[in-house]
């Protein structure tokens, strides 16, 4: 299921609801361009992280989410669990290959 969510609060708000009702937690991979909120996020407007994702993933709880975005130079580690969720975060900006 591929799905385009927006890119206001609103509009990602709006998308993910509907993302999460239909997939009915049964959402195992997560593919986004922005990151949740957390340790991939960087310090500027455009790189601080998505708080609607972040709610999306405690509601949801996917097994893995993929981003980009977050550049290697900001220093951000390429992979992380979520300690709240369980969720693998994996930052594949460049490139990443994935073992599920």
């Amino acid at each position: 299921m591929t799905k385009a969510v927006g890119s206001t609060p609103r509009q990602a708000r709006w998308g993910l609801r509907r993302l999460g009702w239909q997939a009915r937690r049964n959402l195992d991979v997560l593919l986004t361009h922005a990151p949740p909120e957390g340790p991939h996020a960087g310090q500027d407007f455009a790189h601080r992280g998505c708080p609607e994702l972040s709610r999306f993933l405690t509601g949801q709880r996917p097994r893995l989410m993929v981003h980009g975005h977050i550049h290697e130079y900001e220093g951000r580690k390429a992979e992380y669990t979520d300690l709240t969720t369980g969720t693998r975060v994996i930052n594949a900006y460049g490139y990443r290959v994935v073992d599920l």
